[in-house]
């Protein structure tokens, strides 16, 4: 038997959060806890946050985290370490600085993607 995927199974979640994966969960939103298919994920990773001087109070703020499945958050975050080098590089060859709108626009870009 082939088993369906996670949206087609429904959440094991006992209450739904939205942004779930799970099509079949009809729990009401205002009791949503975390599901288990889902993860935080840092829009600015953190090491690319710390590499651009964001503190961790900013790396840690409600507007950095958003939550995403588990199955995308590894592919979105495949190339944060190739990322990470040649901004190191840059940043010490130019004297290049990098804003966290630039990253930010590089997490919408899909740069770190796979």
């Amino acid at each position: 038997m082939v088993e369906r995927p996670i949206e087609m199974r429904g959440c094991k979640s006992p209450t739904h959060e939205p942004g779930c994966p799970c099509t079949m969960c009809n729990k009401p939103v205002e009791n949503c806890k975390k599901c288990p298919e889902l993860s935080d994920q840092h829009i600015i990773p953190l090491s690319i946050g710390k590499a651009i001087g964001m503190t961790r109070k900013q790396l840690e703020a409600p507007e950095n985290h958003r939550r995403e499945s588990k199955v995308d958050h590894r592919p979105n975050d495949a190339r944060v370490p190739k990322v990470l080098y040649e901004m190191k590089k840059e940043m010490k060859e130019d004297k290049m600085k990098f804003s966290i709108a630039a990253v930010k626009s590089m997490r919408d870009n899909y740069y770190f993607h796979a």
